[in-house]
């Protein structure tokens, strides 16, 4: 796959390693537009009920229809190296072109991070 060679930002990796407690249920990602542009946390929900409660309550006002993003979402099971997240990348058709390469780009580094 063709990187972009974009980061997580320091203040998005030091996000991640808080979210090992299952406080928090959502992680939305942008691409920041800055020159030098890298993943940052756009926003984040915690969590009030179980997984499936929680989906209605937050992913759809978390989606825009002309904005890429990536989404992490927790599920409740575990396994041997903790909470289950699911990986959600949102590609609007009518996003611009340029954005959407972006991210399908930073896909696979994003994963990594």
């Amino acid at each position: 796959s063709n990187q972009s060679g974009i980061v997580a930002s320091s203040q998005l990796r030091s996000f991640f390693g808080s979210c090992r407690d299952g406080r928090v249920r959502l992680v939305k990602v942008s691409i920041s537009s800055a020159a030098d542009p890298c993943l940052e946390l756009d926003s984040e929900q915690e969590a009030a009920g179980t997984w499936e409660d929680d989906w209605d309550r937050t992913v759809p006002k978390e989606i825009d229809p002309d904005q890429p993003c990536f989404i992490l979402y927790r599920l409740d099971e575990k396994d041997s190296s903790g909470y289950r997240w699911i990986f959600l990348s949102w590609s609007p058709d009518h996003a611009h072109t340029r954005q959407k390469m972006l991210y399908a780009a930073t896909k696979a580094t994003f994963k990594k991070e």
